[in-house]
């Protein structure tokens, strides 16, 4: 973008600047709603219903554990024996 001394123009050529640059910013202001009105609705045509695009998509498992490698006492696991009433 070219330099512009604007201490050297006149009163009319900045009114002109002045306009040219809010028709510019006008222009370029509806290209950017267009656009955005645009991307919501290819965002609002993937998602069905409200559900999210992400639903039904399969992602690798993060815990490769079983619940016996949690288990306190690992021995009641492995042989459960009937305990004996005190009687």
């Amino acid at each position: 973008m070219p330099k512009v001394n604007l201490s050297g123009m006149s009163v009319e050529a900045l009114m002109d600047l002045q306009k040219r640059v809010d028709e510019t910013l006008h222009e370029r202001r509806a290209e950017i709603e267009k656009q955005l009105k645009m991307f919501a609705l290819v965002g609002a045509s993937r998602r069905v219903g409200g559900e999210s695009a992400l639903k039904g998509r399969k992602v690798p498992p993060k815990y490769r554990k079983k619940l016996d490698d949690f288990l306190i006492d690992k021995s009641e696991r492995r042989g459960r024996r009937k305990r004996r009433s005190k009687r």
